[in-house]
């Protein structure tokens, strides 16, 4: 069984963290769907608190330390409050819309190639003989493949490049 409810917390910054926390907490209060949780609201308040205490640690290598150690198990708390609300909504999408958790997006097959990634740009890093490639990102591009050789308009200039999605 898939799940509906998106439960990527390791990549979100501390902020976007406690932002994400705030706003399912806030959605859940009173919440018809789901009068009641688990772990509770209060059990992952009580979390969220210790979490912010740990933030306000003077010392840095303590507080990162607090901080991870906290963090860490409200990230399982939230994991298993999805686990339950799925289980509780069976798995109903419009339910469990009302949590505030962010939502898997529906992944959808394509015959379409990426589009060629636009406003390439070559700077020099330097370094002899090394240089960086900035592009813009292409959607659905999970790579990119680049072609570099001298430029035909004489040495000493720039390198071509050509940059084109992945395979």
């Amino acid at each position: 069984m898939k799940n509906i409810l998106n439960r990527g917390f390791a990549e979100l910054t501390l902020l976007q963290f406690c932002y994400i926390f705030e706003l399912i907490y806030s959605h859940l209060l009173g919440n018809a769907f789901f009068v009641v949780t688990d772990p509770t609201l209060a059990a992952l308040d009580a979390q969220y608190q210790l979490l912010k205490a740990a933030m306000l640690i003077v010392d840095p290598e303590a507080r990162e330390q607090a901080v991870l150690a906290e963090r860490r198990t409200l990230e399982q708390m939230l994991d298993d409050l999805a686990d339950n609300l799925e289980k509780t909504a069976n798995m109903d999408p419009v339910k469990l819309a009302t949590t505030g958790f962010p939502l898997h997006k529906e992944t959808e097959q394509t015959t379409d190639a990426p589009d060629i990634p636009q406003n390439q740009r070559l700077r020099r890093t330097g370094v002899s003989g090394e240089a960086q490639l900035l592009i813009a990102a292409s959607d659905r591009a999970k790579g990119y493949e680049v072609q570099t050789g001298p430029d035909p308009t004489g040495p000493g200039r720039a390198a071509r490049c050509l940059a084109r999605p992945a395979k």
